[in-house]
């Protein structure tokens, strides 16, 4: 049951997102796109890192990455660049667009979680975060903060 309403409450979260992101106006990201704000956060909470780390990043494999990173190059949200220590690396970087667009989303994630805690007391969302990350935890055996940090 707890399994099936996070389903749910992540769905409408998602789609009120796409709302508010589609009503801005914002040009450069249509509705289908929505996912690539994923791939940005990741940049901008870890600049210059390579295409591979990335798709870890994001957990999505390297072909969708590939894709991703080829969309966000050709609508110059993303810089590549040539590592100074590695020729053979090419690290990713957000252009000042791709930091904005970033910024943006980050607004309206704020936005809709705080409709999404309406009515909780402070504590109430610091348990709820303890208890959320716990579950992430044992699912995944796995204490990595990234995905949890990428909103702060």
């Amino acid at each position: 049951m707890i399994v099936k309403l996070m389903g749910f409450i992540l769905k409408e979260f998602e789609d009120e997102a796409k709302r508010m992101l589609l009503s801005m106006d914002l040009g450069v990201l249509t509705d289908q796109d929505y996912s690539y704000f994923r791939y940005l956060m990741v940049l901008q909470s870890n600049p210059n890192i390579n295409q591979n780390d990335l798709a870890k990043h994001v957990n999505v494999n390297k072909g969708s990455a590939s894709k991703a990173v080829k969309f966000l190059l050709n609508h110059e949200l993303v810089l590549r660049f040539q590592d100074e220590k590695d020729n053979r690396v090419k690290k990713l970087c957000l252009t000042d667009l791709g930091d904005k667009l970033c910024g943006e989303f980050k607004q309206v994630i704020q936005e809709v979680e705080s409709r999404l805690t309406q009515g909780f007391s402070k504590q109430d969302i610091i348990v709820l975060n303890k208890m959320l990350s716990k579950s992430y935890s044992n699912i995944t055996n796995d204490n990595n903060n990234l995905l949890l940090s990428l909103l702060d």
